[in-house]
């Protein structure tokens, strides 16, 4: 009998130092999601929005960026993507210059242009293989300023040929899961960088 008192003692005892570990925690400003922050979070996160429009998320305006930093924000990856801006440049250069990201551009009259905003950490590289959770940033034909961001769904053997992408503001003005290819779709957008965040 002692001894099933015992345990039963040791097993309270467990369990209010977990409670008390988790109210610590969530004093000092973790949640759960923030604690999972990853590649996989970001695109289960926006996955969850496929077919959404605008207003779900009560956008004004272009949205493409607002989308992407309202996927970080929620699944937890708000301190390694810049989401206090919706301009696709601007979460592109501050997710580098201040989150210790990546920038991987693909097109090199881009590189040349924009390679001065990005510190060291910035690469042409025409053949990379994009990842799970990389940015993805595209531009209008013959134009040399960015235009429209997305999110990276799955690994791609291809930087330019059917990547596995979800965006914002994309296709009939909603989130779409889909594969893109540089140069193709109502816009002609090309594909000319990738953000790696530091996930």
């Amino acid at each position: 009998m002692e001894n099933k008192i015992s345990i039963t003692k040791k097993i309270i005892a467990i369990a209010l130092m977990f409670m008390l570990a988790f109210s610590m925690i969530s004093a000092i400003g973790f949640s759960q999601s923030e604690s999972f922050a990853s590649a996989s979070s970001m695109v289960k996160q926006a996955k969850k929005y496929n077919h959404n429009s605008a207003r779900y998320f009560g956008f004004r305006g272009g949205w493409c960026g607002k989308f992407v930093a309202y996927c970080a924000k929620k699944s937890g990856n708000k301190y390694c993507i810049y989401t206090k801006s919706g301009s696709p440049r601007t979460i592109f250069e501050k997710t580098v210059n201040t989150k210790g990201g990546t920038i991987v551009f693909v097109n090199k009259r881009f590189y040349k242009k924009y390679k001065k905003y990005y510190k060291k950490r910035c690469k042409y590289k025409p053949n990379y293989k994009p990842r799970k959770g990389d940015l993805i940033m595209m531009s209008r034909p013959y134009k040399l300023s960015y235009s429209h961001i997305g999110i990276v769904s799955k690994n791609s053997k291809s930087a330019l040929k059917k990547v596995p992408i979800i965006d914002g503001n994309a296709s009939g003005k909603r989130v779409n899961v889909r594969t893109f290819t540089s140069g193709t779709g109502h816009s002609h957008n090309k594909i000319v960088a990738y953000v790696i965040p530091k996930y």
